[in-house]
């Protein structure tokens, strides 16, 4: 066993020799960030999703991951290495009275089991590849909807700050008002501390949302690939009318089948496990390694030619059989479990999108009508007398807190959309 300091000082010599003979890694650079110059044009869901897949460590993870499913095929491709064996015999160290000339002899060995498996491990490797260009697929596809998500959450705490701001606009509104009345003497000062109170409570509110929007924006900045900071311009509504209702669960079952990445990795994932079960169930393990060359003893040559064949006494390839067999098992039962949670993602997406849709149709959105169809009335009879101030306030305040309840059906409605298409796989589209 080699001593701890001397075996750094062989690695400080060993790593110089290795740069020096180019057998060192290269450094990597990475590309820079994205230029803040891309944030001040407005940027669609589509942009956002675009500059994210596009940022320096996720191409470049990626890329490097297909790079080396790549690598692994070319290995496979590639006509193993022979091997050289140099013997020497009868160096004539026994000094005897007749000494015997050197036997020189030099072979070339082949294992025949790793040329004959070329064919089942190119299989295997193809389908490697096509697993691991899948399951980039599907990361891109789940960074798709992270994005999609974010998105929506920035543009819904923006939404909800110029709400919360109404709320304070209406409370200081009502403040000003409270103030005037009980400067006449129609209310009490008490009146005029709960009024102050509540312009207090509305700035709060609207402080937190501010807070909420400033973070959300920045978390969202950082996920799409910038350095630092920047005003993102965001053109995309939560929703769009336009949007068509869900198609039948069937046929959203039969796109997920045929677009989904993940199934497709798993298929490609159990189709190499099959190609390498078929591969041990030909047991050419045991098949011979062989060796031609030359042997010289003085001036005289001959040719030799050796085969070495392993002998099945203790192992006889049942255990690898057996370990392969359960390898294409365990695959199949990851392909059937990718396949089930795929389908129950389609099914409860499709499920809340429908559901949601119908409540923000059906009790938000009528009761957002109505709230804003009372409050026009109530200022109406305001104007006239008929009404007193404090209903006045109160249906005003109705009339944007029901705005909030609407936001936020429409939120769950954005989310449940974008869930939906990723769970399809067509968010990328």
């Amino acid at each position: 066993m080699i001593a701890p300091r001397r075996s750094r000082r062989i690695v400080r010599w060993v790593i110089p020799l290795c740069i020096a003979f180019g057998c060192a890694a290269p450094e990597i650079e990475l590309p820079s960030a994205h230029d803040p110059a891309l944030a001040q044009k407005p940027l669609s869901r589509a942009d956002c999703i675009r500059l994210a897949s596009e940022s320096a460590p996720t191409t470049t993870a990626w890329a490097a991951r297909i790079a080396a499913a790549q690598a692994a095929l070319a290995r496979t491709q590639t006509l193993p290495n022979p091997t050289l064996l140099l013997e020497w015999e009868d160096l004539g160290l026994d000094n005897g009275p007749t000494p015997v000339p050197a036997t020189k002899t030099r072979s070339v060995f082949l294992p025949l089991v790793q040329l004959l498996a070329m064919p089942w491990r190119i299989d295997a490797a193809e389908f490697d590849l096509a697993a691991e260009a899948a399951a980039v697929e599907a990361d891109r596809l789940k960074m798709a909807a992270r994005v999609a998500h974010d998105y929506d959450a920035v543009v819904a705490a923006r939404e909800r700050v110029a709400l919360f701001r109404e709320l304070r606009t209406l409370a200081e509104y009502q403040r000003r008002a409270v103030d005037r009345f009980v400067a006449v003497g129609e209310m009490a000062r008490l009146a005029a501390d709960q009024a102050a109170a509540e312009v207090d409570d509305a700035a709060a509110e609207q402080a937190a949302a501010e807070v909420e929007e400033r973070v959300l924006a920045i978390e969202f900045a950082y996920a799409l690939g910038f350095e630092r900071p920047v005003d993102l311009t965001l053109t995309d509504a939560l929703i769009s009318d336009l949007a068509p209702e869900p198609a039948a669960l069937e046929d959203l079952l039969d796109a997920a089948a045929h677009s989904r990445p993940e199934i497709a990795a798993a298929t490609a994932r159990y189709r190499a496990t099959l190609e390498r079960a078929r591969l041990a169930d030909l047991r050419i393990e045991l098949l011979p390694t062989i060796g031609v060359g030359e042997r010289r003893q003085g001036t005289s040559e001959s040719q030799v030619a050796s085969i070495e064949i392993g002998i099945p006494i203790f192992d006889r390839g049942q255990n690898a059989i057996t370990e392969t067999s359960a390898a294409v098992l365990a695959a199949a039962a990851d392909l059937r479990a990718v396949a089930h949670a795929v389908s129950a993602e389609v099914a409860s997406a499709r499920e809340k999108t429908l559901a949601t849709t119908s409540l923000l149709h059906e009790h938000a959105a009528p009761l957002a009508d109505r709230r804003r169809a009372l409050s026009t009335a109530t200022e109406r009879l305001f104007i006239n007398g008929e009404a007193p101030f404090d209903d006045l306030i109160a249906v005003r305040r109705d009339e944007v807190k029901a705005r909030v309840n609407r936001l936020a059906v429409i939120v769950a409605i954005a989310s449940a959309r974008v869930d939906l298409d990723a769970a399809v796989g067509r968010l990328n589209e």
